[in-house]
């Protein structure tokens, strides 16, 4: 693991241990089977697997329990988001505040890796602009050219034309005189 990934998950961990102790005040779960403490704690366990990067023995440990509650947690998601009114609305709540929590800081661990691959491809860009510039001012030159040439030619085959025209009038004469 790189080290960044360490902090990453190390910061992760310190601040769902910190949003799960103002959970517990805030709404006064108790370390108990109590239905609404269950709820409050597996819509903690199934949010912090949606929007964290940490493996279920973590977050199992922010809460006081073995890894096992979390896969049980995991289990019942769907159902108890379709049947219990309490876990719904916990599920919600706590997931929204870590989606905002922790997408953002997914965003800024992208935003380096796009940085890099923004500045390469401005690179390429620049140096692909570059050649571009070369060949059309390769080209214009040789439109020039080929201008030139062609005028050269057109002279050429006027020049010629009138050769020939004079080499026909001096065939008639000759051809006059000698008959």
């Amino acid at each position: 693991m790189k080290r960044e990934d360490i902090l990453n998950t190390m910061s992760q961990q310190v601040q769902l241990t910190e949003y799960w102790d103002d959970l517990v005040k805030e709404n006064k779960i108790e370390n108990n089977r109590h239905h609404n403490n269950v709820m409050y704690r597996n819509a903690f366990m199934m949010a912090s697997r949606e929007y964290s990067s940490l493996g279920i023995t973590d977050i199992a440990r922010i809460l006081g329990r073995h890894h096992a509650t979390v896969i049980h947690a995991q289990k019942y998601h769907e159902s108890n988001l379709r049947f219990s009114k309490t876990y719904r609305n916990a599920y919600r709540r706590i997931s929204s505040h870590l989606a905002d929590m922790f997408i953002l800081e997914a965003d800024f661990s992208e935003f380096n890796g796009l940085k890099d691959e923004n500045k390469q491809l401005r690179d390429r860009l620049m140096n692909m602009s570059r050649r571009n510039r070369h060949l059309i001012m390769e080209s214009k030159f040789h439109e020039e050219s080929i201008s030139e040439m062609q005028k050269k030619v057109d002279q050429l085959k006027e020049d010629n034309y009138q050769k020939q025209m004079s080499l026909n009038m001096l065939n008639k004469k000759l051809s006059s005189i000698a008959f």
